[in-house]
């Protein structure tokens, strides 16, 4: 199955490939596939192009940093530093915001119909699953997040 994913996308293999890069893959190939809420794949798509986005900042910001450090680059006051970091916090920001829509669309969606393409209540199983688990597996890391934290703050002490 692997080997029919890098054919259908020769430009990048898989192992090349940003995570964010499968929301915009399942989200376009089944932009239309989810009667049941059709901001799925809309989420998907619009989600994987902003975390691709936040990246791509944080990567300039941080060589613009690291430059400047080596004093490879002249010092233009920190304004493109400061912009694309700026940049990247309103982004997170409205990530956060699509987040929560994304969590009313997906849950309340619970459970669609797989099997008739017909129904109102359908949204295609790998489109659901996909958006349903990546959403699980964003609270499981949260929370896992928050339990080292909080470990690192006891153990300190």
């Amino acid at each position: 199955m692997a080997d029919e994913e890098n054919q259908r996308d020769p430009i990048l293999p898989r192992e090349d490939k940003p995570p964010s890069y499968d929301d915009l893959e399942k989200g376009s190939i089944h932009k239309d596939d989810c009667r049941a809420e059709p901001h799925i794949p809309i989420y998907l798509i619009v989600s994987g192009t902003f975390v691709i986005v936040v990246f791509f900042l944080s990567a300039c910001a941080g060589d613009k940093k690291r430059r400047l450090v080596n004093d490879d680059v002249e010092d233009d006051g920190g304004a493109s530093y400061g912009c694309a970091k700026c940049l990247s916090t309103l982004i997170s920001l409205f990530l956060l915001a699509w987040f929560i829509a994304g969590n009313v669309w997906i849950y309340g969606t619970y459970e669609p119909n797989y099997s008739n393409d017909e129904a109102r209540d359908y949204c295609h199983k790998t489109l659901y699953l996909f958006s349903f688990w990546l959403m699980n597996a964003t609270y499981i890391l949260l929370g896992l997040t928050c339990c080292l934290g909080c470990l690192a703050c006891c153990s300190s002490d």
